[in-house]
């Protein structure tokens, strides 16, 4: 972050230069940016949804198939 044209706290030119080449050599730039693109994202999905709800008291369950499941019978 800059003000006023200068670096603020830990962005020098020379941490900079580090992180690039960093990034640069290993190939893990968009690994890396994909990450914060998602952990932002998320973050503000839930403060756009406000507060959480509160913890569900009764015993619950769900199941998920990994596709369609058979159709049911015609008695039903």
């Amino acid at each position: 972050m800059f003000v006023d044209g200068g670096p603020v706290g830990n962005l020098l030119r020379d941490n900079l230069v580090d992180n690039i080449t960093l990034y640069w050599l290993t190939g893990t730039g968009a690994s890396a940016a994909r990450w914060y693109w998602e952990f932002g994202r998320a973050q503000a999905a839930a403060h756009a949804a406000g507060p959480a709800p509160p913890a569900v008291s009764v015993p619950v369950g769900f199941t998920t198939f990994p596709g369609p499941s058979d159709r049911p019978r015609s008695l039903w």
